[in-house]
């Protein structure tokens, strides 16, 4: 038999595989329950998700590894607006180095193709 606290810790990992992070006050909303009751929930060293700066994540010794498959669908509008904005600070003739992550073609689609760029390089 689950205790209180495992079903709102379970309700929690529910969540989080929806976002990846929730807000301690939308947690506790969500749960019907105090912040500080999700304090004293998540202050047990076993729990699967931490409190970290006011969010509840994933914990990550617990998570499962980063697979680029999954996250490509992921939050695709905040993507291409991170992207979007990450391409006007792009300057003619600057250098760019574009490491791997599922926001890089968007970011490399955003940039205007006028501006000058130097050779690029592939290592």
């Amino acid at each position: 038999m689950e205790t209180r606290r495992e079903e709102r810790i379970g309700q929690l990992l529910q969540e989080l595989k929806r976002s990846d992070k929730l807000h301690l006050k939308d947690a506790a909303a969500l749960l019907g329950v105090s912040e500080m009751t999700i304090r004293r929930d998540l202050n047990n060293h076993s729990a699967p998700v931490v409190l970290l700066g006011g969010y509840i994540v994933l914990e990550p010794r617990s998570a499962s590894h980063y697979l680029l498959s999954d996250q490509k669908s992921r939050l695709v509008e905040e993507k291409r607006r991170a992207a979007k904005l990450a391409a006007t600070l792009v300057e003619p003739d600057q250098t760019l180095f574009f490491d791997c992550g599922t926001t890089t073609p968007w970011i490399i689609e955003a940039i205007d193709n006028e501006i000058p760029l130097p050779p690029f390089v592939i290592r």
